[in-house]
């Protein structure tokens, strides 16, 4: 049997503020909760939150629509995963037809 490969899963320091009371809070978070956060802002869970983070010496937010102001490659390996796997699944379909 192969063995499983752990890796150790990139995190990311952000800050919280609530734009209403002035609440802030530091976290860091991984990748699962870092988009778990934006599908919050995209579902209008969030509203009067706002998310900061820094990557490269700038500073990137979550916009209302869960998108990112900025990039964090570190962040697109579950992306390359899932292309991985499309491009498996169509070679399989093709040779199955």
């Amino acid at each position: 049997m192969k063995k499983i490969t752990h890796i150790t899963p990139p995190t990311l320091d952000i800050e919280i503020c609530n734009v209403v009371s002035g609440a802030s809070q530091k976290l860091t978070l991984n990748e699962y909760e870092f988009y778990t956060l934006k599908l919050e802002f995209a579902q209008g869970f969030r509203t009067f939150d706002k998310v900061t983070y820094v990557v490269d010496n700038e500073e990137g937010t979550i916009l209302q629509d869960g998108a990112c102001t900025l990039a964090y490659e570190p962040f697109s390996m579950i992306i390359d995963i899932k292309f991985e796997m499309l491009k498996l699944k169509n070679k399989h379909i093709k040779f199955s037809s």
